[in-house]
């Protein structure tokens, strides 16, 4: 087994860097919960009892399909980055993790800004901050590649969890019906590899994939945001608009692949503690 990596830096722990990864752990934590609590910023006022309706508001109004243009180009290449990883981590992690992080600072602004006749100009500030948190971790990870890293995933493991990458890149929902479309155009006209919700389960795949040769903080923050956003969404999707049933169905591999995320991310944080 690889040694484990340093939560920070990514590079393999040493003896002297004990009980270092739970105050990071800790952080994080405390960071992720200040940022849940943010209210959404509107340009018109609301009731404060009214949260949770205008974040689901200002979320289904996002200006992200005003730049459509873009799906095509960062769906392909995020396909394309997702295989090469997969054949040839050592080559292509750097690259991915790049891309993952630019993708994340993208869909940070393209889906919480908004424009909406009842608020106006919005900004949802909460999911905002949890985004920007998790491309921070990606681009650290950019930034302190390890050789270890994507060293070579299992079969296995490939076979379980790549089917859940590719079904969030294609993201087969109809923008208009909010129904199953399983047209293979949609691969390209999604935009999925600018939402948090769904890229994040590509980036988790490619991280569960290689436990424990990763960068436990990087799957935590990741698990994490991925975990909080995901309940949020169920909600939305199954409550608030159950009209978007089929959208809440593609959720439920955010919240699986981040509740085991956060474990093994623990279990790894534990290791490196009696090392």
């Amino acid at each position: 087994m690889a040694s484990p990596l340093h939560p920070e830096t990514g590079s393999p722990v040493m003896k002297n860097t004990t009980g270092s990864h739970r105050s990071v752990q800790r952080r994080r934590l405390l960071l992720a919960a200040l940022c849940v609590l943010l209210p959404p910023l509107t340009t018109r006022g609301y009731h404060p009892l009214d949260i949770a309706s205008v974040n689901a508001a200002l979320l289904t109004h996002s200006i992200r399909h005003q730049f459509d243009v873009l799906f095509p180009f960062f769906n392909l290449l995020a396909l394309a980055l997702l295989m090469a990883t997969i054949l040839n981590g050592k080559r292509y992690s750097r690259a991915f993790a790049g891309f993952t992080a630019l993708a994340y600072t993208l869909s940070a602004f393209l889906q919480n800004l908004s424009v909406t006749d009842t608020y106006g100009l919005g900004l949802t500030t909460s999911t905002f901050a949890l985004t920007l948190l998790v491309a921070t971790a990606w681009f650290r990870e950019a930034a302190h590649p390890t050789d270890d890293i994507f060293s070579g995933p299992s079969p296995r493991r490939v076979l379980l969890l790549l089917p859940f990458a590719l079904l969030a890149l294609w993201f087969p929902v109809d923008p208009v019906t909010f129904q199953p479309d399983f047209n293979p155009r949609t691969l390209l006209t999604s935009g999925s590899s600018l939402s948090f919700c769904m890229l994040t389960i590509v980036a988790l795949a490619v991280l569960l994939m290689d436990v424990p040769r990763v960068n436990p903080m990087t799957l935590f923050t990741t698990s994490l945001a991925g975990l909080l956003i995901g309940i949020g969404n169920l909600w939305l999707e199954f409550i608030h608009m159950p009209e978007l049933a089929w959208v809440g169905v593609l959720h439920i591999p955010l919240v699986a692949l981040s509740a085991a995320g956060l474990v093994l991310s623990s279990q790894i944080l534990r290791t490196i503690s009696v090392h």
